[in-house]
């Protein structure tokens, strides 16, 4: 019954009620009576009255509820059905009840041939796991959903492509709204056992990052062997231009002498590149092995394989009390031994200065690295952790502009971050974050 309808029928009842109530004038012995009852009556009119309204408010709201439902479904179906990965569901014999456009390009057919075609027409079954083994992991895990596990799949136009997939579960009530559709006359959830499992498949095509991956093995396997390879004719060429100024320097003259010196010092540096190249590799390529490292002890070690060009500079070092954490030694002695070498060689002229300290923030440890030395411009900040970096001539500063590189990888491999904060003439802060535990 609509509200005008409803508000007409009560009107009504006030006129009929009215009119008695005019001929009831006439008799005073019933005019108490019907006082009451017509009393009575309207408040029961009134309160009729405002259920109405109450009631045509609800249903104004259930209304707005409505169409924002079929609003958040429409966005919803669109965000389904133009995601960047491939998205189907299926019932618990592999039956694909729905998928996106993106399912139907990566197994090349239509997107109306998947509906109702087994998954495992697309499975390939060479070394991986069938369709009811993936069932039962699924019923036996706690989880809602399982992530990563890499398939094959053979589409029917192209070649087999491996698919990083994710697993989840989906119960539907019976009776619930669902975008999937009808199978077999009913909805998912009707007339079947409470728990009747359906399963939605997340497909990402990994080929090319599997076959980026590989190209990143063979160049970091080139560039370690190319180093490695590099090492021997430098030494050939430093050991015999230093014998040849040794056996013949009084058969040549002062500008010949230079040349042999240009030569040494080039092949100096040509060697210290290709041993930074090697480490950068190394560190790249090698897994790591956790294992509890005392800082201290760490820092230690890199003051004293830094001890010459410390006293050299007769630098003055502060180490405030670091932590033990989980890490690879080798490689955290690498870190802090380039750190404190650029702290120690990029002085200003003044007595180098340098202050080792930690910090606990939340799941990590801060470490930092300041210097009193000639600082760093903010506009050249950004390029300090690139490979080959330099920022100051050769002959001032000596270098490969490998050093902080290999710091950052170093870092990132354990799961950290580096940075600095610094202005021109202003000393340097060299921060960097290791987690506070680690798997061992």
């Amino acid at each position: 019954m609509s509200e005008d309808h409803l508000f007409s029928k009560i009107d009504e009842v006030h006129e009929h009620l009215s009119a008695l109530w005019g001929r009831a004038k006439q008799t005073s012995r019933d005019k108490q009576l019907i006082e009451e009852a017509l009393e009575e009556l309207s408040t029961s009119l009134e309160e009729l009255r405002a259920t109405a309204i109450e009631l045509n408010e609800k249903n104004e709201a259930l209304a707005v509820a409505h169409v924002q439902l079929d609003q958040e479904q429409a966005r919803y179906k669109e965000l389904f059905e133009f995601a960047p990965d491939g998205y189907i569901v299926t019932d618990d014999v592999g039956t694909i009840l729905e998928a996106n456009q993106m399912a139907a390009t990566m197994l090349g057919v239509k997107q109306k041939f998947l509906i109702g075609k087994p998954l495992s027409v697309f499975w390939d079954m060479n070394g991986q796991s069938t369709f009811s083994e993936v069932i039962d992991r699924m019923r036996q895990s706690d989880a809602h959903i399982l992530h990563g596990i890499e398939f094959v799949f053979n589409p029917r136009k192209g070649k087999s492509f491996p698919a990083s997939t994710s697993i989840g579960r989906v119960h539907f009530r019976a009776g619930a709204e669902t975008l999937l559709p009808p199978s077999k006359g009913s909805r998912p959830g009707e007339n079947e056992p409470a728990d009747k499992l359906y399963l939605r498949w997340i497909l990402r095509d990994i080929s090319e990052l599997k076959r980026l991956y590989r190209t990143n093995i063979e160049l970091e396997r080139f560039a370690f062997v190319a180093a490695h390879q590099l090492q021997e004719p430098c030494r050939v060429v430093s050991n015999y231009t230093g014998l040849l100024v040794k056996e013949h320097g009084d058969a040549l003259n002062g500008e010949a002498i230079e040349f042999m010196s240009f030569i040494s010092s080039a092949t100096d540096r040509m060697s210290a590149l290709v041993r930074d190249l090697l480490t950068y590799c190394q560190v790249e390529s090698e897994k790591i092995e956790y294992e509890p490292v005392d800082c201290n002890l760490v820092v230690e070690l890199a003051l004293e394989n830094l001890e010459e060009l410390v006293q050299e500079r007769k630098a003055r070092i502060s180490t405030a009390k670091l932590p033990t954490i989980n890490a690879n030694k080798i490689q955290l002695t690498c870190l802090f031994q380039n750190l404190i070498e650029n702290a120690v060689k990029f002085g200003n002229g003044k007595t180098p200065q340098v202050r080792i300290a930690a910090q606990k923030k939340a799941d990590a440890w801060i470490f930092s690295v300041t210097d009193n030395g000639i600082g760093i411009d903010k506009k050249y900040q950004g390029q300090l952790f690139k490979m080959f970096s330099r920022l100051h001539k050769h002959s001032k500063y000596p270098g490969t502009g490998m050093g902080l590189a290999i710091c950052k990888k170093i870092v990132e491999q354990h799961g950290g971050e580096i940075w600095v904060e610094s202005d021109s003439d202003q000393g340097a802060r060299f921060q960097f974050t290791l987690p506070t535990s680690h798997r061992a």
